[in-house]
């Protein structure tokens, strides 16, 4: 079971406790509530005592700042954002640079989708 420790000159928790190779492992909760922190220090234990790929850690961490906040982290794709982007800009623009943005724009995807699929092949 995680500890919690706090310094004199601190306000906030540490959540104490082993990871799954038995290294101790001291990080801040970043919360003064002794109850909170409680939970975040579990959490913490429990995600390093299993091993998990950086998708569950990512929604664990995502859940907790959920329960602990109320608030929803949203995510934006790179291609929703450009897609955004662009159509903020097409009132402003000239025909012919909204069609070279559209076309830049949609070669830089096209290279970040080459780059995730070779990532992808080397992850494997």
């Amino acid at each position: 079971m995680a500890g919690l420790w706090k310094r004199n000159n601190s306000k906030n928790y540490a959540a104490v406790f082993r990871d799954k190779n038995g290294i101790r492992r001291c990080i801040s909760t970043g919360t003064s509530n002794r109850r909170e922190a409680r939970k975040i220090a579990d959490t913490y234990e429990a995600a390093a005592r299993i091993k998990r790929t950086l998708l569950q850690t990512r929604k664990v961490i995502e859940r907790l700042h959920e329960e602990m906040t109320g608030e929803t982290i949203s995510r934006v794709t790179i291609r929703s954002r450009v897609t955004d982007w662009l159509a903020t800009k097409r009132p402003e623009i000239a025909f012919t640079s909204l069609g070279f943005y559209q076309n830049s724009l949609g070669k830089f995807l096209d290279f970040l989708a080459f780059v995730t699929s070779l990532i992808g092949a080397f992850a494997s």
